[in-house]
């Protein structure tokens, strides 16, 4: 269950608990910092680090419909 003051890994996890299919990314200020254990811990997909653009966005959309497309 969530509640106030959950990060960011914490709502993922949540996310992917709830949905195994659904596509997850997660945008961070901490850039290479991430550890790619965290990111497997909470199922994350792809780790957006900051500054992105909208180009970066729409092409992990576009990656994201093959899996849409199979359920």
């Amino acid at each position: 269950m969530l509640a106030a003051g959950n990060d960011g890994w914490e709502v993922a996890q949540a996310v992917r608990q709830r949905n195994e299919l659904i596509p997850i990314a997660v945008i961070t200020g901490w850039g290479e910092a991430v550890g790619s254990n965290e990111q497997k811990n909470a199922g994350v997909n792809w780790v957006v680090t900051k500054p992105f653009t909208a180009e970066r966005i729409g092409e992990l959309a576009r990656r994201s419909e093959p899996a849409r497309a199979q359920r």
